[in-house]
């Protein structure tokens, strides 16, 4: 959980290369909150903007909640 919101590089380049290394018919599941601060406003994605990236980058996105929830 929040991989995606500590990685250093930019979550295109980080589907793309999860996809390549999954094996077919590979699933990935991610979970955890969009809000941590990022270096650069550009970096920062919305649900959908994840979404969009994991398609662009061979996924299909089977199913996808958003759900908030306090923080601890």
């Amino acid at each position: 959980p929040w991989v995606i919101d500590i990685l250093p590089e930019n979550f295109s380049d980080f589907s793309k290369r999860i996809n390549f290394l999954l094996k077919p018919q590979g699933e990935l599941l991610i979970f955890g909150p969009l809000s941590f601060e990022k270096l650069s406003v550009l970096h920062k994605l919305t649900a959908q903007e994840v979404s969009e990236a994991l398609v662009e980058s061979g996924f299909e996105v089977l199913s996808q909640e958003n759900v908030n929830t306090p923080y601890l």
